[in-house]
Protein backbone atom coordinates (compact mmCIF):
# COMPACT_ATOMS: atom_id res chain seq x y z
CA UNK A 1 0.00 0.00 0.00
CA UNK A 2 2.87 2.32 0.79
CA UNK A 3 4.65 1.88 -2.59
CA UNK A 4 1.56 2.04 -4.69
CA UNK A 5 1.50 5.60 -2.52
CA UNK A 6 5.38 6.43 -3.15
CA UNK A 7 4.81 5.54 -6.82
CA UNK A 8 1.77 7.62 -7.54
CA UNK A 9 3.53 10.96 -6.00
CA UNK A 10 6.52 9.88 -7.83
CA UNK A 11 4.13 10.15 -11.02
CA UNK A 12 2.26 13.03 -9.66
CA UNK A 13 5.76 14.93 -9.91
CA UNK A 14 7.05 13.67 -12.84
CA UNK A 15 3.69 14.90 -14.63
CA UNK A 16 4.39 18.30 -12.65
CA UNK A 17 7.42 18.64 -14.01
CA UNK A 18 6.72 18.01 -17.70
CA UNK A 19 3.72 20.80 -17.54
CA UNK A 20 5.83 22.67 -16.10
CA UNK A 21 8.60 22.18 -19.06
CA UNK A 22 5.70 22.05 -21.45
CA UNK A 23 3.32 25.19 -20.68
CA UNK A 24 6.93 27.15 -19.64
CA UNK A 25 7.84 30.53 -21.73
CA UNK A 26 10.56 31.58 -21.70
CA UNK A 27 11.34 35.63 -21.94
CA UNK A 28 14.29 36.79 -23.68
CA UNK A 29 15.74 40.54 -24.30
CA UNK A 30 16.55 42.15 -27.37
CA UNK A 31 20.72 41.93 -26.26
CA UNK A 32 19.84 38.21 -25.72
CA UNK A 33 18.63 37.50 -28.68
CA UNK A 34 20.88 39.39 -30.68
CA UNK A 35 23.84 37.51 -29.18
CA UNK A 36 22.19 34.19 -29.72
CA UNK A 37 21.80 34.47 -33.58
CA UNK A 38 25.46 36.39 -33.70
CA UNK A 39 27.30 33.65 -31.82
CA UNK A 40 30.81 33.50 -32.54
CA UNK A 41 30.47 29.83 -32.90
CA UNK A 42 28.59 30.03 -35.85
CA UNK A 43 29.35 30.19 -39.83
CA UNK A 44 27.87 34.18 -40.58
CA UNK A 45 27.16 33.12 -43.59
CA UNK A 46 25.53 29.97 -43.32
CA UNK A 47 23.45 32.29 -40.61
CA UNK A 48 23.16 35.05 -43.19
CA UNK A 49 21.19 32.47 -45.59
CA UNK A 50 19.12 31.66 -42.51
CA UNK A 51 18.14 34.76 -41.65
CA UNK A 52 17.51 35.51 -45.02
CA UNK A 53 15.41 32.66 -45.73
CA UNK A 54 13.29 33.61 -42.27
CA UNK A 55 12.35 36.95 -43.61
CA UNK A 56 11.51 36.13 -47.08
CA UNK A 57 9.07 33.55 -45.56
CA UNK A 58 7.47 36.47 -43.02
CA UNK A 59 6.55 38.21 -46.73
CA UNK A 60 5.43 35.06 -47.78
CA UNK A 61 2.63 34.16 -44.76
CA UNK A 62 1.73 38.07 -44.61
CA UNK A 63 1.18 38.22 -48.65
CA UNK A 64 -2.64 37.79 -48.22
CA UNK A 65 -2.96 40.49 -45.10
CA UNK A 66 -0.27 43.06 -46.45
CA UNK A 67 -3.21 44.82 -48.75
CA UNK A 68 -5.96 44.83 -46.67
CA UNK A 69 -4.23 45.27 -43.03
CA UNK A 70 -4.21 48.94 -42.11
CA UNK A 71 -0.61 50.06 -41.81
CA UNK A 72 -1.62 50.76 -37.71
CA UNK A 73 -1.39 47.35 -36.89
CA UNK A 74 1.69 46.16 -39.00
CA UNK A 75 5.13 47.60 -39.78
CA UNK A 76 6.51 45.43 -42.23
CA UNK A 77 10.16 46.40 -42.06
CA UNK A 78 11.71 44.32 -44.41
CA UNK A 79 10.03 46.55 -47.30
CA UNK A 80 11.39 49.69 -45.94
CA UNK A 81 15.28 49.34 -45.97
CA UNK A 82 17.46 51.86 -45.86
CA UNK A 83 20.80 50.70 -46.52
CA UNK A 84 21.96 46.98 -47.08
CA UNK A 85 25.29 46.00 -47.78
CA UNK A 86 27.72 45.68 -51.12
CA UNK A 87 28.16 42.05 -50.00
CA UNK A 88 28.79 39.06 -52.48
CA UNK A 89 25.66 36.52 -52.63
CA UNK A 90 26.36 33.32 -50.28
CA UNK A 91 26.32 31.10 -53.87
CA UNK A 92 29.26 33.12 -55.00
CA UNK A 93 30.87 34.02 -51.54
CA UNK A 94 33.96 35.28 -51.33
CA UNK A 95 36.85 33.47 -53.80
CA UNK A 96 39.99 34.88 -53.27
CA UNK A 97 43.72 33.66 -54.22
CA UNK A 98 46.91 35.34 -53.33
CA UNK A 99 45.26 38.18 -52.01
CA UNK A 100 45.75 39.30 -48.19
CA UNK A 101 43.99 42.35 -48.77
CA UNK A 102 41.19 40.38 -50.12
CA UNK A 103 41.11 38.57 -46.77
CA UNK A 104 40.52 41.68 -45.22
CA UNK A 105 37.82 42.99 -47.12
CA UNK A 106 36.08 39.92 -46.46
CA UNK A 107 36.45 40.42 -42.78
CA UNK A 108 34.84 43.57 -43.00
CA UNK A 109 32.21 42.20 -45.40
CA UNK A 110 31.39 39.54 -42.54
CA UNK A 111 31.23 42.78 -40.37
CA UNK A 112 28.72 44.02 -42.65
CA UNK A 113 26.35 41.02 -42.59
CA UNK A 114 26.44 41.45 -39.30
CA UNK A 115 25.46 44.64 -39.05
CA UNK A 116 22.19 43.79 -41.12
CA UNK A 117 21.33 41.03 -39.05
CA UNK A 118 21.59 43.55 -36.35
CA UNK A 119 19.45 45.36 -37.70
CA UNK A 120 16.62 43.68 -38.85
CA UNK A 121 16.70 41.61 -35.88
CA UNK A 122 16.14 44.62 -33.78
CA UNK A 123 13.34 46.03 -36.16
CA UNK A 124 11.76 42.64 -36.13
CA UNK A 125 11.48 42.89 -32.30
CA UNK A 126 10.51 46.45 -32.44
CA UNK A 127 7.69 45.53 -34.39
CA UNK A 128 6.69 42.18 -32.60
CA UNK A 129 6.49 44.52 -29.54
CA UNK A 130 4.56 47.26 -31.26
CA UNK A 131 1.96 44.65 -32.94
CA UNK A 132 1.61 43.24 -28.97
CA UNK A 133 0.47 46.69 -27.89
CA UNK A 134 -2.10 46.91 -31.03
CA UNK A 135 -3.67 43.72 -30.26
CA UNK A 136 -4.34 44.92 -26.36
CA UNK A 137 -6.10 47.83 -27.84
CA UNK A 138 -7.98 45.92 -30.22
CA UNK A 139 -9.35 43.63 -27.86
CA UNK A 140 -10.36 46.57 -25.84
CA UNK A 141 -12.26 47.63 -28.80
CA UNK A 142 -13.82 44.43 -29.41
CA UNK A 143 -15.35 44.50 -25.84
CA UNK A 144 -16.53 47.74 -26.47
CA UNK A 145 -18.02 46.70 -30.53
CA UNK A 146 -19.78 43.37 -28.18
CA UNK A 147 -21.45 45.90 -25.83
CA UNK A 148 -22.72 48.17 -28.67
CA UNK A 149 -24.00 44.45 -31.17
CA UNK A 150 -25.58 43.48 -27.49
CA UNK A 151 -26.97 46.79 -26.89
CA UNK A 152 -28.63 46.74 -30.80
CA UNK A 153 -29.96 43.62 -29.89
CA UNK A 154 -31.72 44.58 -26.69
CA UNK A 155 -33.14 47.56 -28.44
CA UNK A 156 -34.24 45.76 -31.27
CA UNK A 157 -35.91 42.92 -29.28
CA UNK A 158 -37.95 45.66 -27.11
CA UNK A 159 -38.82 47.30 -30.56
CA UNK A 160 -36.59 50.59 -30.21
CA UNK A 161 -34.20 49.63 -32.59
CA UNK A 162 -34.32 47.91 -35.98
CA UNK A 163 -32.64 44.35 -37.81
CA UNK A 164 -30.64 47.25 -40.29
CA UNK A 165 -29.22 48.46 -36.44
CA UNK A 166 -28.44 45.04 -34.83
CA UNK A 167 -26.58 44.07 -38.65
CA UNK A 168 -24.66 47.38 -38.92
CA UNK A 169 -23.25 46.59 -35.29
CA UNK A 170 -22.08 42.91 -36.69
CA UNK A 171 -20.88 43.67 -39.23
CA UNK A 172 -18.30 45.84 -37.27
CA UNK A 173 -17.91 43.44 -34.46
CA UNK A 174 -16.87 40.38 -37.05
CA UNK A 175 -14.87 42.91 -39.09
CA UNK A 176 -13.04 44.20 -36.23
CA UNK A 177 -12.50 40.25 -35.15
CA UNK A 178 -11.30 39.36 -38.19
CA UNK A 179 -8.71 41.91 -38.03
CA UNK A 180 -7.80 40.87 -34.50
CA UNK A 181 -7.25 37.06 -36.00
CA UNK A 182 -5.14 38.69 -39.22
CA UNK A 183 -2.96 40.46 -36.78
CA UNK A 184 -2.23 37.55 -34.88
CA UNK A 185 -0.71 36.12 -38.06
CA UNK A 186 1.35 38.42 -38.49
CA UNK A 187 2.88 38.37 -34.78
CA UNK A 188 3.08 34.51 -35.47
CA UNK A 189 4.99 34.98 -38.95
CA UNK A 190 7.25 37.03 -37.16
CA UNK A 191 7.99 35.28 -34.14
CA UNK A 192 8.32 32.12 -36.23
CA UNK A 193 11.23 33.82 -38.07
CA UNK A 194 13.11 35.08 -35.03
CA UNK A 195 12.25 31.28 -33.92
CA UNK A 196 14.11 30.04 -37.45
CA UNK A 197 17.31 32.71 -36.73
CA UNK A 198 17.33 31.16 -33.09
CA UNK A 199 16.92 27.47 -33.98
CA UNK A 200 13.98 27.18 -31.92
CA UNK A 201 11.73 24.22 -32.19
CA UNK A 202 8.02 25.48 -33.31
CA UNK A 203 6.82 24.12 -29.78
CA UNK A 204 9.06 26.59 -27.55
CA UNK A 205 7.26 29.33 -27.19
CA UNK A 206 9.03 33.16 -26.55
CA UNK A 207 7.92 36.09 -24.88
CA UNK A 208 9.83 38.91 -25.76
CA UNK A 209 10.88 41.46 -22.73
CA UNK A 210 9.63 44.85 -23.18
CA UNK A 211 12.01 47.25 -25.70
CA UNK A 212 13.32 50.15 -23.90
CA UNK A 213 12.85 53.49 -26.12
CA UNK A 214 15.67 54.51 -27.85
CA UNK A 215 17.14 58.13 -27.25
CA UNK A 216 17.97 60.82 -29.55
CA UNK A 217 20.89 60.87 -27.70
CA UNK A 218 22.30 57.61 -28.52
CA UNK A 219 22.84 59.04 -32.79
CA UNK A 220 24.97 62.02 -33.25
CA UNK A 221 22.92 65.77 -32.97
CA UNK A 222 23.23 66.70 -36.77
CA UNK A 223 23.11 64.48 -40.20
CA UNK A 224 27.02 65.91 -40.84
CA UNK A 225 28.30 64.49 -38.18
CA UNK A 226 26.22 61.20 -38.90
CA UNK A 227 27.84 61.33 -42.07
CA UNK A 228 31.14 62.04 -40.51
CA UNK A 229 31.13 58.99 -38.36
CA UNK A 230 29.22 56.78 -40.98
CA UNK A 231 32.27 57.10 -43.39
CA UNK A 232 34.60 56.17 -40.84
CA UNK A 233 33.00 53.16 -39.53
CA UNK A 234 31.27 51.83 -42.65
CA UNK A 235 32.45 48.20 -42.88
CA UNK A 236 31.48 48.44 -46.68
CA UNK A 237 33.68 51.09 -47.64
CA UNK A 238 36.64 49.33 -45.76
CA UNK A 239 35.58 46.64 -47.99
CA UNK A 240 36.28 48.39 -51.00
CA UNK A 241 39.00 50.16 -50.15
CA UNK A 242 41.11 46.95 -49.43
CA UNK A 243 39.22 45.69 -53.32
CA UNK A 244 41.36 48.75 -54.38
CA UNK A 245 44.26 47.85 -52.80
CA UNK A 246 43.98 43.97 -53.95
CA UNK A 247 43.41 45.46 -57.73
CA UNK A 248 46.48 47.32 -57.52
CA UNK A 249 48.96 44.42 -56.61
CA UNK A 250 46.92 40.91 -57.56
CA UNK A 251 48.40 39.27 -60.49
CA UNK A 252 45.57 36.74 -60.72
CA UNK A 253 41.68 37.66 -60.84
CA UNK A 254 39.20 37.18 -58.37
CA UNK A 255 35.42 37.46 -58.37
CA UNK A 256 33.17 39.59 -56.55
CA UNK A 257 30.01 40.71 -56.55
CA UNK A 258 28.30 43.78 -56.05
CA UNK A 259 24.52 43.56 -54.83
CA UNK A 260 22.23 45.94 -55.21
CA UNK A 261 20.64 47.80 -52.31
CA UNK A 262 16.78 46.59 -52.75
CA UNK A 263 17.53 43.55 -50.51
CA UNK A 264 19.05 41.52 -47.68
CA UNK A 265 22.17 40.72 -50.33
CA UNK A 266 20.08 39.56 -53.21
CA UNK A 267 20.21 42.03 -55.89
CA UNK A 268 21.27 41.72 -59.26
CA UNK A 269 24.90 40.66 -58.93
CA UNK A 270 27.28 42.83 -61.42
CA UNK A 271 30.45 40.53 -60.99
CA UNK A 272 34.37 42.24 -61.73
CA UNK A 273 36.91 40.50 -62.02
CA UNK A 274 39.22 42.40 -59.71
CA UNK A 275 42.74 43.16 -61.34
CA UNK A 276 44.38 46.32 -62.24
CA UNK A 277 42.23 46.96 -65.54
CA UNK A 278 39.00 47.00 -62.59
CA UNK A 279 40.50 49.67 -60.00
CA UNK A 280 39.14 52.35 -61.05
CA UNK A 281 35.66 50.52 -61.32
CA UNK A 282 36.25 49.77 -58.05
CA UNK A 283 37.03 53.39 -57.04
CA UNK A 284 33.68 54.56 -58.73
CA UNK A 285 31.71 52.08 -56.58
CA UNK A 286 33.04 53.40 -53.59
CA UNK A 287 32.48 56.63 -54.50
CA UNK A 288 28.39 55.77 -55.49
CA UNK A 289 28.68 53.89 -52.03
CA UNK A 290 29.50 56.82 -50.09
CA UNK A 291 27.15 59.36 -51.66
CA UNK A 292 24.32 56.45 -51.00
CA UNK A 293 25.48 56.62 -47.18
CA UNK A 294 25.31 60.37 -47.41
CA UNK A 295 21.90 60.76 -49.02
CA UNK A 296 19.97 57.70 -46.80
CA UNK A 297 21.53 59.36 -43.80
CA UNK A 298 20.05 62.74 -44.83
CA UNK A 299 16.63 60.86 -45.44
CA UNK A 300 16.96 59.10 -42.18
CA UNK A 301 17.39 62.57 -40.03
CA UNK A 302 14.49 64.25 -42.41
CA UNK A 303 12.01 61.47 -40.96
CA UNK A 304 13.05 62.04 -37.42
CA UNK A 305 12.61 65.36 -37.71
CA UNK A 306 8.81 64.70 -39.27
CA UNK A 307 8.34 62.06 -37.02
CA UNK A 308 8.54 64.37 -34.02
CA UNK A 309 6.39 66.87 -35.44
CA UNK A 310 3.59 63.95 -36.08
CA UNK A 311 3.93 62.95 -32.46
CA UNK A 312 3.49 66.34 -31.04
CA UNK A 313 0.55 67.02 -33.28
CA UNK A 314 -0.77 63.24 -32.73
CA UNK A 315 -0.45 63.75 -29.07
CA UNK A 316 -2.99 66.89 -29.07
CA UNK A 317 -5.17 64.84 -31.39
CA UNK A 318 -5.35 62.13 -28.47
CA UNK A 319 -5.87 64.68 -25.88
CA UNK A 320 -8.97 66.06 -27.83
CA UNK A 321 -9.90 62.63 -28.56
CA UNK A 322 -9.59 61.43 -24.58
CA UNK A 323 -11.46 65.19 -23.90
CA UNK A 324 -14.79 64.23 -26.31
CA UNK A 325 -14.56 60.87 -24.57
CA UNK A 326 -15.05 61.92 -21.13
CA UNK A 327 -17.79 64.86 -22.10
CA UNK A 328 -19.79 61.59 -23.80
CA UNK A 329 -18.79 59.43 -20.86
CA UNK A 330 -20.38 62.13 -18.77
CA UNK A 331 -23.84 62.50 -21.31
CA UNK A 332 -24.63 59.07 -21.21
CA UNK A 333 -24.11 58.77 -17.13
CA UNK A 334 -27.08 61.33 -17.17
CA UNK A 335 -28.82 59.62 -19.96
CA UNK A 336 -28.22 62.30 -22.57
CA UNK A 337 -25.88 60.07 -25.00
CA UNK A 338 -26.89 56.50 -26.54
CA UNK A 339 -24.33 53.43 -25.55
CA UNK A 340 -23.24 54.11 -29.49
CA UNK A 341 -22.52 57.22 -29.30
CA UNK A 342 -20.10 56.16 -26.14
CA UNK A 343 -18.35 53.29 -27.88
CA UNK A 344 -17.99 55.56 -30.99
CA UNK A 345 -15.72 57.72 -28.66
CA UNK A 346 -13.93 54.87 -27.02
CA UNK A 347 -13.44 53.65 -30.02
CA UNK A 348 -12.06 56.81 -31.64
CA UNK A 349 -9.85 57.61 -28.35
CA UNK A 350 -7.99 53.68 -29.23
CA UNK A 351 -7.83 54.73 -32.86
CA UNK A 352 -5.87 57.87 -32.10
CA UNK A 353 -3.71 56.02 -29.18
CA UNK A 354 -2.89 53.38 -31.64
CA UNK A 355 -1.71 56.20 -34.46
CA UNK A 356 0.41 57.51 -31.56
CA UNK A 357 1.94 54.38 -31.27
CA UNK A 358 2.27 53.69 -34.71
CA UNK A 359 4.49 56.61 -34.83
CA UNK A 360 6.44 56.11 -32.09
CA UNK A 361 7.83 53.09 -33.14
CA UNK A 362 8.46 54.10 -36.63
CA UNK A 363 10.97 56.92 -35.19
CA UNK A 364 12.13 53.78 -32.94
CA UNK A 365 12.90 52.06 -36.16
CA UNK A 366 14.56 54.98 -37.82
CA UNK A 367 17.20 55.75 -35.02
CA UNK A 368 17.78 51.63 -35.31
CA UNK A 369 18.52 52.71 -39.36
CA UNK A 370 20.58 55.38 -38.13
CA UNK A 371 22.85 53.00 -35.83
CA UNK A 372 22.70 50.79 -38.74
CA UNK A 373 24.06 53.84 -40.95
CA UNK A 374 26.69 54.58 -38.71
CA UNK A 375 28.19 51.53 -37.68
CA UNK A 376 27.30 51.70 -33.70
CA UNK A 377 27.27 48.43 -33.34
CA UNK A 378 30.71 47.38 -35.18
CA UNK A 379 33.20 45.74 -34.31
CA UNK A 380 37.19 46.64 -33.47
CA UNK A 381 38.65 50.01 -33.36
CA UNK A 382 40.82 52.20 -35.11
CA UNK A 383 44.59 52.85 -34.40
CA UNK A 384 44.70 55.76 -32.37
CA UNK A 385 47.22 58.28 -32.48
CA UNK A 386 49.24 57.84 -29.76
CA UNK A 387 49.97 54.39 -31.68
CA UNK A 388 50.66 55.58 -35.21
CA UNK A 389 53.31 57.99 -33.68
CA UNK A 390 54.58 55.50 -31.82
CA UNK A 391 55.84 53.74 -35.22
CA UNK A 392 59.26 54.44 -36.23
CA UNK A 393 60.77 54.71 -39.84
CA UNK A 394 64.99 53.38 -39.41
CA UNK A 395 67.41 54.30 -42.33
CA UNK A 396 71.00 53.33 -42.72
CA UNK A 397 73.38 53.49 -45.12
CA UNK A 398 76.81 52.13 -45.68
CA UNK A 399 79.23 51.98 -48.50
CA UNK A 400 81.16 49.93 -50.25
CA UNK A 401 84.34 50.44 -53.14
CA UNK A 402 82.37 50.25 -55.71
CA UNK A 403 78.59 50.76 -54.35
CA UNK A 404 76.15 52.21 -51.23
CA UNK A 405 73.67 50.03 -49.78
CA UNK A 406 70.73 51.49 -47.85
CA UNK A 407 68.76 49.48 -45.50
CA UNK A 408 65.32 50.39 -44.53
CA UNK A 409 62.92 49.43 -41.51
CA UNK A 410 59.91 49.95 -39.31
CA UNK A 411 59.92 49.64 -35.36
CA UNK A 412 56.75 48.87 -34.56
CA UNK A 413 55.39 47.59 -31.34
CA UNK A 414 54.09 44.57 -30.71
CA UNK A 415 50.37 45.91 -30.00
CA UNK A 416 50.51 47.36 -33.11
CA UNK A 417 52.14 45.15 -35.63
CA UNK A 418 49.27 42.69 -35.82
CA UNK A 419 46.65 45.71 -36.95
CA UNK A 420 49.16 46.48 -39.91
CA UNK A 421 47.75 45.00 -43.06
CA UNK A 422 50.79 46.16 -45.82
CA UNK A 423 53.61 48.21 -45.99
CA UNK A 424 55.27 50.00 -49.13
CA UNK A 425 58.44 51.71 -49.61
CA UNK A 426 58.55 54.18 -52.11
CA UNK A 427 60.84 57.52 -52.89
CA UNK A 428 64.23 58.42 -54.51
CA UNK A 429 65.49 54.28 -53.92
CA UNK A 430 62.69 52.04 -53.07
CA UNK A 431 59.64 50.67 -54.72
CA UNK A 432 58.96 47.54 -53.05
CA UNK A 433 55.82 46.46 -50.79
CA UNK A 434 55.19 44.02 -48.02
CA UNK A 435 52.29 42.51 -46.87
CA UNK A 436 52.00 41.24 -42.84
CA UNK A 437 52.82 37.88 -43.44
CA UNK A 438 55.69 37.73 -41.13
CA UNK A 439 56.22 40.71 -39.30
CA UNK A 440 59.60 41.57 -40.97
CA UNK A 441 59.43 45.09 -42.95
CA UNK A 442 63.48 44.70 -43.40
CA UNK A 443 64.59 45.67 -46.78
CA UNK A 444 68.08 46.88 -48.19
CA UNK A 445 68.85 48.16 -51.56
CA UNK A 446 72.69 48.68 -53.34
CA UNK A 447 72.42 52.06 -55.18
CA UNK A 448 75.01 53.47 -57.67
CA UNK A 449 75.01 56.90 -59.22
CA UNK A 450 72.64 58.96 -56.56
CA UNK A 451 74.33 61.63 -53.96
CA UNK A 452 73.20 64.17 -51.77
CA UNK A 453 69.93 64.26 -50.02
CA UNK A 454 67.16 61.12 -50.67
CA UNK A 455 63.71 60.52 -49.64
CA UNK A 456 62.61 57.72 -48.25
CA UNK A 457 58.54 56.69 -48.24
CA UNK A 458 56.92 54.06 -45.70
CA UNK A 459 53.33 54.25 -46.15
CA UNK A 460 51.70 51.51 -43.68
CA UNK A 461 48.51 50.64 -44.15
CA UNK A 462 46.34 48.83 -41.18
CA UNK A 463 43.64 46.64 -41.42
CA UNK A 464 40.89 49.20 -40.31
CA UNK A 465 41.80 50.92 -43.52
CA UNK A 466 43.92 53.47 -42.17
CA UNK A 467 46.84 54.43 -43.54
CA UNK A 468 50.11 56.47 -42.20
CA UNK A 469 52.78 57.87 -44.41
CA UNK A 470 56.35 57.92 -42.73
CA UNK A 471 58.83 59.98 -44.84
CA UNK A 472 62.88 60.22 -43.44
CA UNK A 473 65.52 62.07 -45.65
CA UNK A 474 68.86 60.51 -45.96
CA UNK A 475 72.32 61.83 -47.28
CA UNK A 476 74.16 59.50 -49.85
Amino acid sequence: MKFSFLRGLIVTALLGVMSLNVFAVEEITINQLREEVLDENIDIKIQYEKYYQAQQNIGVKLGEFLPNLNIQLIYFNSTYGVLYSVVPTPSNWFNYQASKELAIAEKYITESIKLNILRDLTNTYISIKHQELMMASMKKEEASLQDAYARAQALETVGMGSSSNTFTALRSLLQHQNDILALETVIAAHKEALAISLNRHPSEEIELADFDAQSIADIPATVEQAIDMALINSPELKANFFMQQAAQYMTRSARWSFVSFSGIGFGYPATVAIENSKLREIQLEGQKLENQIANQLDLAYFKINNLDQRVDTQNEILIAANNELQRVSELYELGQATLAELITAQNSALSEERRLATLKMEKEIQINEVKRLIGTNASGSEVSADEMNSIELIANTSSSFRSKKVTVNLSIPANISTKVASVKYSGDIFDYRFDNSSGNYSLYKKVKGLSGEQVIVATITFIDGQTLQIEKVIIL
